[in-house]
C-alpha cells in the first residue's frame, strides 16, 4: 500500500455563480460551497471570496507542482538555495494543511 494520501476534496475546475461555488466545467456541476447569508450579503466581498475559493483546485495543483521540484542541482548562491528550501517547506506545509495532515 502506498504512503501517498489521496486528495479527498472535490476536483476542479470550480466556478462561482449566484453565491455558490460549483465543481465542473458547466452549470450542471455540484455545489462545493456557498458564500454568506443572502440577508446579510456583502456583495463585493462575497464575489471576491467566491473567486478565491473557485481558484483553490488550480492553486493546489500549482503548489503540488512546486513541491515536486527537485532541490538538488540548484544553481546560484547559497542564499538562493536556502531561500528555495525554505519556500518549498512553506509550500509543503500549505499542502499538508489542505490535505488535513496538520
Amino acid at each position: 500500500m502506498s504512503d501517498v494520501k489521496k486528495d479527498r476534496f472535490t476536483p476542479g475546475p470550480w466556478f462561482y455563480e449566484n453565491g455558490f461555488v460549483f465543481s465542473g466545467c458547466d452549470k450542471i456541476g455540484d455545489a462545493v460551497a456557498s458564500i454568506g447569508n443572502s440577508m446579510f450579503r456583502k456583495k463585493d466581498e462575497d464575489v471576491a471570496n467566491m473567486r478565491l475559493i473557485a481558484q483553490a483546485p488550480e492553486m493546489y495543483a500549482l503548489l503540488a507542482e512546486i513541491d515536486g521540484l527537485p532541490i538538488e542541482g540548484l544553481s546560484g548562491s547559497m542564499k538562493d538555495a536556502v531561500d528555495w528550501v525554505n519556500f518549498k517547506g512553506r509550500v509543503n506545509n500549505v499542502l499538508k494543511k489542505a490535505r488535513g495532515e496538520v
